[in-house]
């Protein structure tokens, strides 16, 4: 029987589908356990809350952050100290910053919670875990300072503390959760408390930092401004102009320089043409008409005549004029250089006055710059300090914390809830993982599945299970279901040969407990009653059974039968209603030795003379080779599988070593079928005598 027949699954190439059904039964078959778990889950959680939980009460404050976007007293200083927005960026900090170590930080130190065992860990008893530890390794635990030690205690405060926005408001919920009521209302109160106290002490500092950063920067840009106008007096003391006008009247005085000084160069010029027409005329009207002199060009005129005394005279006029020309254009030469130098330096004057000019200008200008960030500062350092007396939060109070009257964990309805699902699914999980697990076999199908063998009949468990009253029950209700079985397993022993009908026949098992000698005894009444000569051997010399079955008391056996020490005539024990029985016993000789010996053959040759039908008991297959070596000897073989107990794999093993040695196996037999059970498991009303119909053809007294 496979997991999957148990189940019922049914596999086709698209899909694995499991028969709800089976599974209803196996969960059925297991209620008790699962109500077990169920119980039992239940239970733990009840000591949990009762004794092991601690109870969590939570209490939380609400703080509202208003939008700042208005100015206090019109004056514009919102860059230095201005409020909050309501964009998301801002309200995702403020739950920061609520939920910052630095203002956990200031709670821990208001309220003390360094001294609270619940936050403290270090002021707690050591547990369990923490005294293995160091018993195990050694040493002491770790010794923490000061400043760890609160860094531990803001760390166990951030666990119990829960900052939320709450959706499309500006609200914030502070929500606390310690082992004390008052403590979390104390505690969530402190925190929106001391959150709103933050927002003016930052502010009042931002004010206080900005006032003393203005101050300073003012004092700084009035130095400057009064080193600037310092610089520029001395700088205007020591100009060579005094204004723009005085530069202007230089350009003046360049330009007329510059004109005389053209004027007295043109005078040379002209100088100089007349001296070097001089020297190209060399006749006395020439040089007359050269120099342009009246009184020369009458005397050359005279001494073209042919006067003596004009030549003469006109010479000593031409010489007079000559040494004139040549002072005239020394001296308009030494003119043209002054006035070349006066105009150089009036250049240079107005090129120092302009450039002392526009320095001047740019020192004005950085002065005037200064002077206006200076009163800038003057002014904002006013209004900073006007701010510093009505600072506001950005944030207030909506909602106070509520002292909470009653623990929110544990939720004791919700604990039991989840304990018994959770025992639910446990106890139906492991109910079900054991019926997958479970190579037992539970209907004939499965065995003849198991083990490739017909199965000759099923066995329902005995009413009675004294043994001593087996055969006397099976003789006052010859219609009950056990006895109607019985007959069906002889009837199908009987059917099972081939040729002819089986006279030698053992019954085996796996292991021991599987009631194969019940059975044995049954068929042997059964046998006897349809008028059969019957002999029932306990091949079982190791156990030996049949006194417990049958009480009797006879010394000699088997043993003594194949050892020759006695005959089988003389040994064999009549019973009443079953027949003969040759009972086992004891000795120091291996019985596997005994059963292979030719005296067993011999012995099994002269029964099948004397009796109709012999049934050996034998002992089970996977404990001692007895039941293979006998089973060569006979001509039918009965394999008995218990109900339920035997796994899959014994049964697989047990036919395996008879096959090895050719044993001819008629078929298996059920034995200890529980009706109950096999309705538990939905065989009953499928299979013959524990069948839910059967009730109407079986009696019992």
């Amino acid at each position: 029987m496979t997991n999957q027949q148990r189940f019922n699954v049914k596999s086709d190439s698209e899909s694995d589908t499991v028969d709800l059904s089976a599974l209803l039964r196996a969960l059925a078959r297991g209620k008790l356990w699962i109500l077990l778990i169920f119980l039992l889950s239940i239970g733990i959680a009840c000591i949990y809350i009762m004794f092991i939980a601690v109870p969590i009460y939570s209490a939380s404050a609400v703080v509202v952050m208003e939008s700042r976007e208005s100015q206090v007293m019109g004056l514009d200083i919102e860059s230095i100290i201005g409020g909050l927005s309501n964009d998301s960026s801002v309200v995702n900090t403020e739950v920061e910053v609520l939920r910052g170590r630095l203002l956990m930080g200031r709670v821990v130190d208001e309220l003390k919670l360094g001294d609270d065992p619940e936050f403290n860990a270090t002021l707690q008893p050591a547990s369990l875990v923490s005294r293995l530890k160091t018993g195990l390794l050694g040493g002491g635990g770790e010794v923490l300072n000061e400043a760890e030690i609160r860094d531990a205690v803001v760390t166990a405060l951030l666990d119990r503390v829960t900052v939320t926005n709450i959706p499309q408001s500006l609200a914030f919920r502070i929500e606390v959760e310690t082992t004390s009521a008052e403590k979390s209302a104390r505690i969530a109160d402190t925190i929106a408390r001391l959150y709103i106290d933050d927002q003016v002490r930052v502010k009042f500092e931002a004010a206080k930092r900005a006032a003393a950063w203005l101050s300073d920067e003012a004092a700084k840009l009035k130095a400057e401004l009064e080193g600037n106008e310092e610089r520029i007096r001395a700088f205007q003391s020591d100009m060579s102009i005094a204004s723009a006008e005085e530069l202007a009247m230089l350009d003046r005085q360049l330009k007329d320089t510059r004109d005389r000084r053209a004027a007295s160069q043109g005078e040379v010029t002209a100088l100089e043409a007349r001296h070097a027409a001089l020297a190209a005329a060399a006749e006395p009207k020439a040089q007359a008409g050269a120099l342009g002199d009246p009184q020369l060009i009458d005397l050359a005129v005279a001494a073209d005549r042919g006067d003596p005394g004009a030549l003469a005279a006109f010479n000593a006029r031409l010489s007079v004029v000559r040494r004139q020309m040549a002072q005239d254009v020394l001296r308009l030469e030494g003119q043209v250089e002054s006035y070349a130098a006066a105009e150089q330096s009036l250049v240079d004057s107005i090129n120092r006055g302009s450039q002392e000019l526009t320095r001047l200008e740019q020192m004005l200008r950085e002065s005037e710059a200064s002077k206006l960030l200076y009163e800038h500062f003057q002014t904002r350092l006013k209004e900073t300090v006007a701010q510093q007396g009505i600072q506001q939060p950005d944030s207030r109070v909506l909602s106070q914390a509520v002292r909470p009257l009653s623990p929110v964990a544990p939720r004791k309805g919700l604990v039991l809830a989840m304990a018994g699902i959770l025992g639910l699914a446990l106890g139906s999980a492991l109910v079900l993982l054991r019926e997958a697990t479970a190579r037992n076999i539970r209907s004939a199908g499965d065995l003849e599945a198991v083990s490739g063998h017909v199965v000759l009949g099923q066995i329902p468990v005995m009413p009675d299970r004294n043994r001593t009253n087996l055969l006397p029950y099976l003789s006052k209700n010859p219609t009950s279901a056990v006895a109607e079985a019985v007959r069906n397993v002889r009837t199908s022993i009987l059917l099972s040969g081939v040729d002819r009908t089986p006279q030698v026949i053992s019954l085996t098992s796996s292991v021991p407990g599987e009631g194969k000698t019940t059975i044995t005894l049954a068929l042997a009444q059964n046998l006897t009653l349809m008028g059969k000569k019957v002999l029932v051997i306990e091949g079982d010399n190791r156990r030996r059974m049949f006194r417990e079955y049958l009480g009797a008391s006879k010394a000699a056996g088997l043993v003594s039968v194949l050892l020759g020490e006695a005959e089988l005539t003389e040994t064999v024990q009549p019973v009443p209603g079953l027949g003969d029985v040759l009972l086992g016993e004891k000795t120091n000789v291996n019985a596997a030795d005994l059963f292979s010996s030719t005296a067993f053959a011999g012995f099994l040759q002269k029964a099948r003379e004397i009796y109709d039908i012999v049934l050996i008991d034998t002992p089970p297959v996977l404990v001692v080779p007895d039941a293979r070596i006998i089973a060569q000897h006979v001509d039918s073989v009965v394999f008995v599988v218990r109900w339920d107990r035997t796994p899959e794999t014994q049964v697989q093993d047990s036919l395996h070593m008879l096959e090895t040695v050719n044993a001819r196996i008629s078929g298996m037999v059920l034995s200890q079928i529980d009706p109950r059970g096999m309705r538990r498991y939905g065989y009953g009303d499928r299979y013959g005598a524990y069948a839910a119909y059967g009730a109407k053809y079986y009696t019992s007294g």
